[in-house]
C-alpha cells in the first residue's frame, strides 16, 4: 500500500468519525431543546439527555485518539458549542438538567460555567463538585467558586471543596486546603451576627467532614520546613468566637490544636477569653509580655482580655507606636467600661495613662492627643495629664 493510500484512507476514517461527531452533538441540541416544551417531565428528560451526551463523548474520544489537527480544532470549540446548547433551554430546572448531564462527562472550563451557571441549589453543588474532581488546580478553582456562591449553600460548598482536595480525588495540598479556609474567613469576617451561629451549627453537624480537612491542613508535609509549617499555622488560626461553640458541641480535638494557633493570631470578638473556654489558657506573665511585643489587633485584644481578667495586669511598655485604630477601641474600651469593680477602674484608668504618656514621648501629627482630647471619655481620667485636661476644657468652651 502506498503512503498516499493510506493517508486517504486514514482521511476518509476521520472524515467519518467527524461526521459522526457532528451528528451526536445536533442530537444533544435536538434533545436539549425539548426542555422548553411545557409538558416536559424532569425525569425522562434526564433519561433522553443520557445516552446522547454518551455517543458524544465517545465521539470525542475517538476524535481525540485519530490525531488529526482539525480533530483538534472541533474539540476545542465543544465547549462553547455545549454552552450554546444549554443557553437554549430557556426553562431554568430543564437547563440545570442539561448542566448536570454535561459536568458529568465533561470536565468544563470556568467561561462554560460562568455562561451557564446553574440556579437550583443541589444542581450547582453537583456540577461544583464534577468540575473539582476534573479540574488541573481545583483549589484556585474552588476559591474562585466560593466567592459568588450562595449564602444558602456556602458551607456546603466549601466542605465539598475540601472533600476534592483529599483522596481519593487529590493529593492533599495543605497550601490550597488553607485557601478555602480563607474564603470561609472572608464569610465570617462580613455579616458576622447573622452568619457564625449557622456555622457552628452546619459544622458541628458534619464535624467529622471538617475535622478531617483540619487535620489534613495541620499534618506537616514530608519536608516541610518549620517556618513554612508555621505560616501555614497562621493561616489555620480561625476566630475563637467560632472554634469555642463548635468545640463545646463537639469536643473534637483538632479544634483545639487550631485554637493553639489563634493565640498567636487573634481574631474576632474576645479571643482570649473564647480560648480560656476551650482550654486554652497561658500565664499572667505570657500575657505580659506578649502585650509588650503585640501590634494592632493582637495588641488590642490582649490589653481587652487583662482589663477583664482577675490577676492579669497591663503592660505600659510598648515597643511600637499605637496606630490611630487601636486608639479608638482602647477609648471604646473605656467607655464600656470593661472590667469589673475597683479592679477594672485602676485599669482603665492604667490603659488612660499609657495612652495619655505616649502624647508626649511618641505621638507623630499628635493623633493620640487629638483623639483622647474628642473622645468625651470622664475628666477625673484626665487628672494626671493637666495640659490633656486643659485641652479638653478648652475643646468644651470652644476655644
Amino acid at each position: 500500500m502506498t503512503k498516499a493510500l493510506s493517508e486517504w484512507i486514514k482521511k476518509k476514517a476521520f472524515n467519518q468519525i467527524s461526521d459522526h461527531f457532528i451528528a451526536c452533538l445536533e442530537a444533544v441540541k435536538k434533545v436539549a431543546e425539548s426542555g422548553n416544551y411545557e409538558d416536559v417531565k424532569l425525569r425522562e428528560f434526564r433519561k433522553d439527555l443520557g445516552p446522547v451526551l454518551d455517543d458524544l463523548k465517545t465521539a470525542t474520544e475517538a476524535i481525540a485518539k485519530a490525531g488529526y489537527l482539525e480533530g483538534f480544532s472541533l474539540l476545542a470549540d465543544l465547549q462553547s458549542e455545549l454552552a450554546k446548547i444549554a443557553i437554549l433551554v430557556e426553562n431554568e430546572p430543564a437547563r440545570d438538567v442539561v448542566i448536570s448531564e454535561i459536568t458529568r462527562r465533561f470536565a468544563i472550563n470556568e467561561a462554560f460555567n460562568k455562561e451557564c451557571r446553574a440556579k437550583g441549589h443541589a444542581t450547582r453543588l453537583a456540577v461544583f463538585r464534577d468540575m473539582l474532581a476534573q479540574a488541573y488546580q481545583p483549589g484556585d478553582l474552588a476559591r474562585k467558586e466560593l466567592q459568588t456562591m450562595p449564602e444558602d449553600i456556602f458551607f456546603p460548598a466549601l466542605l465539598v471543596g475540601f472533600e476534592c482536595l483529599m483522596p481519593p480525588f487529590k493529593e492533599i495540598k495543605p497550601n490550597s486546603m488553607v485557601a478555602l479556609l480563607w474564603e470561609l474567613k472572608r464569610y465570617l469576617n462580613e455579616k458576622t451576627e447573622q452568619r457564625l451561629p449557622l456555622a457552628v451549627e452546619f459544622m458541628a453537624a458534619h464535624i467529622n467532614a471538617f475535622a478531617t480537612a483540619l487535620n489534613a491542613m495541620i499534618t506537616p508535609a514530608p519536608g516541610a520546613s518549620a517556618m513554612g509549617q508555621r505560616f501555614l499555622e497562621d493561616d489555620i488560626a480561625l476566630r475563637p468566637e467560632f472554634l469555642a461553640p463548635l468545640y463545646a458541641l463537639t469536643q473534637a480535638p483538632v479544634l483545639v490544636k487550631a485554637g493553639e494557633f489563634a493565640l498567636r493570631i487573634p481574631s474576632g470578638e474576645l479571643p482570649y477569653a473564647y480560648l480560656e473556654s476551650m482550654g486554652i489558657i497561658r500565664s499572667a506573665e505570657w500575657h505580659h509580655d506578649m502585650q509588650g511585643q503585640a501590634t494592632n489587633h493582637k495588641r488590642i485584644a490582649l490589653y481587652e482580655y487583662a482589663l477583664m481578667t482577675p490577676g492579669y495586669e497591663l503592660n505600659p511598655a510598648t515597643k511600637s507606636p499605637l496606630a490611630e485604630f487601636e486608639v479608638k477601641a482602647f477609648i471604646s474600651l473605656i467607655k464600656r467600661e470593661v472590667g469589673e469593680g475597683a479592679d477594672g477602674v485602676r485599669k482603665r484608668q492604667e490603659l488612660f495613662d499609657l495612652m495619655a504618656n505616649l502624647c508626649a514621648k511618641n505621638d507623630p501629627g499628635q493623633k493620640i492627643r487629638t483623639l483622647l482630647v474628642k473622645s468625651d471619655l470622664p475628666k477625673e481620667l484626665f487628672k494626671g495629664h493637666l495640659n490633656l485636661l486643659g485641652d479638653t476644657f478648652g475643646r468644651d468652651l470652644g476655644i
